[in-house]
């Protein structure tokens, strides 16, 4: 009995032996060192650091998906989650490659932070669609919910949010503002519409404000750093492209850098949306294409003045019209219908601005005031199609100055310039 005992004991220990060092070929190996992008602004330029994560997980497809607070994840080929992602505390998300695919969206809420990251010698994408509630936005806050911090290192990012109500495609829910948003490079692509019947109409930004939103605390600031930027807001909607929603109160927007190009319908394509409150818009070193078809190329939308705007060593066309059509009373760059306008400067800049019927070029929407105008060492075309001022107010209004110097100006009114262009 006692050697049946040991040689039951020698099995034993025998099968332990055994088991660890048969199972030691198939352990998962250590995570590899991961070389991604990481940028900052310095006040005049962007700041490319490359950086090593040693320690993250790999996601997968499947069902939920909480990015939590301090931890890294890397995209590094195609995978779904099903259920809307969840953000808490700060998190970090390199995209190495493939697709994350994000079927209801990617909530992201005030005091928390996205960061995104390209690899350094690769990048992938996330796909985020719209959330099933209806008020939500696609990346950010929930109904009544202001967004968190999104920095967007690089990589490509695609968001549509095609619901009916106030939420945004990246910002803020219905109520909700659009908390803090950078752009630093890459690709993003914002379709933020709602289809048919034409009387519905959504009232959430593409990037921005949700419906009723307000942006004008210190934290709120939308800033494109460079990247290419496409936001489609156009269709049925009262809010801006970039900046506000429906009625809501904007944050400021800074573009110093990259290639923008936005439309909208009742709203700005950048700036404030329909009946909103606008904030100051300052353009460096960037080209952008801003149409709509009843608010401002860049400033405010319907029914709504816009405050100041500066630009400098940019090249821009500013349009209200939509889809080549003359649009419908709003300025090019300034107010839109109904709206006037407050200061605009250009510097060193190249314009194209025009407006639909009877706004300005440049200043006052339809029965919007010009403001104060003051151009120096630019090239402006500036045309109304009937009734507002080249530069200067809308219909049967006028503006409280106008300052040119060392530039060339065109200016005209009861013109179409999509014609003079072609």
């Amino acid at each position: 009995m006692k050697r049946l005992k040991e040689y039951l004991s020698f099995l034993m220990l025998a099968a332990m032996l055994f088991g660890v060092f048969a199972a030691a070929p198939f352990e998962v190996a250590a995570a590899q060192d991961l070389d991604y992008i990481e940028r900052s602004w310095t006040g005049s330029g962007i700041q490319t650091t490359t950086k090593t994560c040693s320690d993250y997980e790999t996601i997968t497809s499947r069902s939920s998906l909480t990015l939590e607070d301090g931890k890294w994840y890397v995209v590094n080929g195609d995978a779904t989650v099903s259920n809307r992602v969840e953000v808490t505390g700060e998190t970090h998300l390199i995209l190495l490659r493939g697709t994350l695919t994000c079927n209801n969206g990617i909530h992201l809420r005030e005091s928390n932070t996205l960061n995104i990251y390209p690899g350094r010698n690769s990048s992938g994408k996330i796909e985020a669609k719209e959330s099933d509630g209806e008020d939500h936005a696609t990346i950010g806050g929930n109904n009544q919910q202001s967004c968190g911090r999104l920095i967007f290192n690089g990589g490509t990012l695609s968001v549509t949010n095609t619901n009916r109500f106030g939420g945004t495609g990246i910002g803020g829910g219905t109520g909700g503002a659009c908390g803090d948003l950078n752009f630093y490079a890459g690709t993003v692509t914002v379709t933020r519409k709602y289809g048919e019947p034409s009387w519905f109409r959504s009232h959430g930004a593409g990037i921005g404000d949700g419906e009723e939103g307000d942006s004008r605390g210190s934290y709120n600031q939308i800033n494109i750093y460079g990247g290419n930027i496409t936001v489609d807001n156009s269709t049925h909607s009262n809010a801006a492209a970039i900046g506000g929603g429906d009625e809501s109160k904007c944050a400021p927007i800074r573009i110093l850098g990259g290639t923008v190009k936005a439309q909208a319908y009742n709203g700005a394509a950048i700036g404030s949306g329909m009946d909103g409150t606008s904030n100051t818009i300052t353009i460096k070193n960037a080209n952008i294409e801003a149409k709509s078809k009843y608010g401002a190329g860049i400033g405010s939308g319907e029914d709504s003045d816009a405050k100041e705007i500066y630009i400098e060593r940019s090249y821009i066309q500013a349009k209200n019209e939509k889809n080549g059509e003359v649009g419908g009373e709003g300025a090019g760059i300034g107010g839109g219908n109904g709206g006037s306008s407050s200061d605009i400067k250009i510097r060193n800049s190249t314009i194209i601005a025009s407006s639909g019927l009877y706004g300005a070029g440049i200043g006052g929407g339809d029965e919007g005031e010009g403001g104060n105008i003051d151009i120096a060492n630019s090239v402006i075309y500036a045309y109304s199609a009937g009734g507002g001022a080249g530069i200067g107010g809308g219909d049967e209004e006028g503006c409280d100055s106008i300052t040119l110097k060392d530039s060339c100006v065109v200016a005209d009114t009861n013109s179409n310039m999509t014609e003079k262009e072609k």
